[in-house]
């Protein structure tokens, strides 16, 4: 059951991102972090400017069912990224455990 529930969150997470980056366009790169003590989403993202949480409510809730809606979001100008580019997942799973 373990696997399954990480596989689930994961393939909620891909398609957040998904939405978010590809489909909405609303953002330049995003990584979603779930928060299992809280229960909750969070969204880290790189963009020019801050989006408001409203806005990205309204946004992601035409395109997603309300449970992958995130509850808290971190605008950042530039994501950490590893040695080899991608965006530093441990580094933001960190840092809402």
């Amino acid at each position: 059951h373990r696997v399954d529930r990480r596989q689930r969150q994961m393939c909620i997470r891909d398609r957040i991102e998904h939405v978010i980056i590809n489909i909405l366009k609303i953002v330049s790169n995003g990584c979603v972090v779930y928060n299992s003590s809280k229960k909750e989403i969070t969204l880290f993202y790189e963009a020019e400017k801050e989006i408001t949480p409203s806005d990205f409510r309204k946004n992601i809730g035409q395109a997603l069912p309300h449970y992958m809606i995130p509850v808290v979001f971190h605008h950042l100008k530039e994501m950490k990224r590893n040695p080899n580019g991608k965006i530093d997942r441990a580094y933001y799973n960190s840092l809402v455990k």
